[in-house]
């Protein structure tokens, strides 16, 4: 499976000043030529997880050249930044998928451009329209490429883009769906001259899932031990307390620990990232979970805190908080 990466700015490899004439249908294509078959998520999709995946669907195995973006923004006006993630096809070479880096932005528009002169295994140009406008495709006019930077689309204009109809190309926008986030930390990240009897509270937006995947740790990062005492929720659900079995230390530092996998009462991911690193937040690296393993001497096995509810979507295992007591 050949993969390739894009990085928001790669695009600005230069441009071609192309004339176009008004867009406009193409005739009724041979039943035998490839055609695009799926988009997911579809043109005008609503609600979509910010975790999803991008797939395109053609009806014949296609070259291996890939004249695909995906940009934050509609299509109304000009393209937004690329999204950064990793395009690949599946070994027949009739499924292109793309995985972003990092979810995308909730509550965005985002936008999947399809190249015009994409072409199949045997050098025949895709036939976009058959079923492009029936998945909410809309034709990509020149307006639309001279309102959008040079370094957003300096190299969408070439030969890979344009259709023959003097589009370039046909783009399906989307709109993710809100995420819940985490609001509050208290104490935040970064803190010093902590209240060694105060509570510690979670505040997120939504009411979340009774699965707790937290924890408190003594010192400053997860290797430390955990800290005796409860986690309880609001009556609401949108807010978790924990209440340390006795006063915290003074002059110590400690750690809350959030997973990457905690989940609304919907099942959705919460986003950490929205004001998680505002509030002093730092994500948890793969080394640090291992640097854990080793202060621990292995004795645990597997570590709990490395599974399913503590893994983030950006590879890492949530995000922690550390703070110092008075």
């Amino acid at each position: 499976m050949k993969r390739t990466k894009y990085y928001p700015g790669l695009a600005a490899l230069g441009a071609l000043a192309i004339g176009i004439s008004a867009c406009g249908d193409q005739p009724s294509a041979p039943t035998n030529e490839t055609v695009l078959l799926s988009v997911v998520p579809d043109g005008g999709a609503a609600d979509v997880d910010p975790g999803a995946t991008i797939t395109l669907t053609f009806d014949h195995a296609m070259r291996m050249d890939m004249y695909v973006a995906l940009h934050e923004a509609d299509a109304s006006g000009p393209f937004g930044p690329m999204v950064s993630g990793t395009w690949s096809w599946t070994d027949d070479r009739t499924q292109l998928t793309f995985v972003p880096d990092m979810p995308f932005a909730s509550a965005t528009s985002h936008t999947i451009h399809i190249g015009g002169g994409m072409r199949d295994a045997n050098g025949n140009m895709v036939n976009l329209e058959r079923n492009g406008h029936g998945m909410g495709g809309e034709w990509v006019t020149q307006q639309m490429m001279q309102g959008c930077t040079m370094q957003v689309c300096g190299a969408m204009m070439g030969t890979g883009w344009q259709h023959s109809n003097g589009s370039f190309g046909m783009s399906f926008t989307f709109m993710t769906r809100p995420a819940t986030a985490l609001l509050e930390v208290i104490p935040a990240g970064g803190e010093t001259g902590v209240d060694p009897n105060a509570p510690i509270t979670l505040t997120f937006d939504h009411v979340m899932h009774m699965d707790m995947y937290v924890a408190f740790h003594e010192g400053a990062d997860v290797s430390g031990p955990e800290v005796d005492g409860a986690w309880a929720w609001s009556g609401d659900r949108t807010q978790l307390t924990f209440t340390p079995a006795s006063p915290l230390n003074p002059q110590t530092q400690y750690t809350v620990h959030i997973g990457g996998g905690m989940k609304d009462a919907n099942g959705h991911i919460v986003n950490l990232g929205h004001h998680g690193q505002t509030m002093g937040g730092q994500w948890v690296s793969e080394q640090m979970m291992n640097d854990r393993m080793n202060h621990l001497g292995n004795m645990m096995g597997q570590d709990d805190m490395m599974g399913e509810g503590w893994r983030h979507a950006n590879g890492t295992y949530g995000m922690i908080f550390t703070f110092t007591t008075a």
